[in-house]
């Protein structure tokens, strides 16, 4: 009785008293005691296999209620490669500070089957994109610059009679329905340009060198070429999406208000003074 009250880490006395309780709660003596220490008796033999077999499944269950626990404060966040990385940081940094977060980084398509199969728990994608029967955040406006254009009005007018205008924009590869509706919106301001993706920035870069190319980027890139401020509706557009079953936390707080509430922060801090 005193090795099992030094495993146990308390006194022999607790240790008899729960002894005499479960034999009472049994209604037969489980083990012999004597001045050389203690044996089972043939009922607590009998006994002993299924006590071990409840002892083995109560240290499990403590075991899986601390991991659900864990899991009820994660947040598994999908976000369309074409956000402004100032953006992903800024809405990535204020989530974390109360969820432990995964991140996946995929085109809109993929990340609403991500959410629809819930694989994750919510996605920002680039609006439009068919989103089926899944609920909707709020519409997120993001203004951008067009690099590479000159300073000046007419500069609009001379590209849309250039047949050598190019836009260089990732957009189809991230969403084509946001892809189509930028064409339009180009072709509202009487540009039809023909489109071209970049690899990295200093592609990007190099090609804007050309007087024919032009890009639309993320504001916090705007100091890198001459750039000016482009038209509201050439503005990129990002929502959440969650699935109808999986809209709130284990403590009931919506998830696209919380979602919505940092999106529209890291926008605002991202943006600022545009030029």
């Amino acid at each position: 009785m005193t090795a099992a009250a030094d495993r146990l880490g308390v006194t022999q006395s607790p240790v008899s008293q729960a002894i005499k309780k479960l034999e009472s709660h049994v209604g037969t003596p489980l083990i012999e005691r004597s001045s050389s220490g203690v044996t089972p008796t043939a009922a607590g033999r009998h006994l002993l296999p299924q006590v071990r077999v409840l002892v083995r499944d109560a240290a499990a269950l403590t075991a899986a209620s601390s991991r659900l626990s864990a899991a009820s404060d994660s947040l598994s966040v999908g976000i369309v490669s074409s956000m402004p990385p100032g953006i992903s940081h800024g809405l990535m940094e204020r989530l974390h500070d109360r969820h432990t977060t995964q991140v996946r980084i995929g085109t809109s398509d993929e990340l609403v089957e991500a959410v629809d199969t819930m694989g994750l728990d919510v996605a920002v994608v680039e609006d439009p994109c068919p989103t089926g029967d899944l609920l909707r955040g709020q519409l997120h406006h993001v203004s951008r610059v067009v690099a590479g254009l000159a300073t000046k009005p007419a500069r609009w007018s001379v590209l849309s009679k250039d047949p050598e205008a190019v836009l260089l924009d990732n957009t189809r590869s991230a969403s084509p329905a946001a892809a189509d509706r930028l064409e339009d919106a180009l072709f509202s301001l009487g540009l039809t340009l023909r489109t071209e993706q970049w690899r990295s920035l200093t592609e990007l870069s190099a090609r804007l060198a050309n007087p024919a190319a032009i890009a639309l980027v993320p504001t916090e890139l705007s100091g890198l070429w001459p750039s000016v401020r482009a038209p509201a509706a050439l503005s990129q557009r990002l929502r959440c999406v969650v699935h109808p079953d999986r809209s709130t936390l284990d403590d009931g707080s919506d998830i696209r208000a919380m979602v919505d509430r940092h999106l529209r922060s890291a926008v605002q801090r991202s943006t600022g003074d545009l030029p």
